[in-house]
């Protein structure tokens, strides 16, 4: 099991899943969709493009949604501050801001269904546990800067954004 996605998105280098994970997926009351991962400062694990920005108002914290590819999308939640706005290019290791009280809570949402939707705006997706993200199981595409193009790992072609 690779721990370079955790060392990229805490900052530090990952030895131990056991150090960063509070709480894994659980899908049983009481329901945690995502994973809460002990960091304080937040770092994109993959590029792409920052689609929403969202401040709850009881606690005033953010919550940030990034687009990977078409419907596919990482929410980094739980961010006492934060460094991006909606629109922005970002790319692997860029700061997205820090963890409420050194917790954050991540998020894998795509169009594949599931129990959990998550709706913004008129898009419509799907939680999913985000560990197989987080340990390299599931590989996110990369975003080749200079292009626009996505890069599939293992594939002999190359899709046009």
């Amino acid at each position: 099991m690779s721990m370079e996605i955790l060392s990229t998105l805490t900052g530090k280098s990952v030895k131990d899943l056991s150090k960063v994970i509070k709480q894994g997926w659980q899908n049983t009351r009481p329901f945690m969709t995502g994973c809460l991962i002990y960091t304080d400062n937040v770092f994109s694990i993959c590029g792409g493009t920052v689609i929403d920005v969202g401040v709850d108002d009881k606690n005033n914290l953010y919550s940030v949604s990034v687009e990977y590819e078409y419907a596919t999308w990482i929410r980094y939640c739980m961010l006492h501050t934060c460094n991006v706005s909606v629109g922005d290019e970002i790319s692997i290791g860029d700061k997205i801001g820090s963890a409420y009280k050194g917790v954050l809570r991540i998020e894998y949402c795509t169009d594949e269904f599931s129990v959990f939707p998550y709706r913004n705006g008129d898009r419509q997706l799907y939680k999913h546990d985000p560990m197989p993200v987080l340990t390299g199981e599931i590989e996110l595409p990369e975003i080749d800067e200079a292009d626009g193009m996505i890069i599939t790992e293992g594939e002999d072609s190359v899709e046009d954004e």
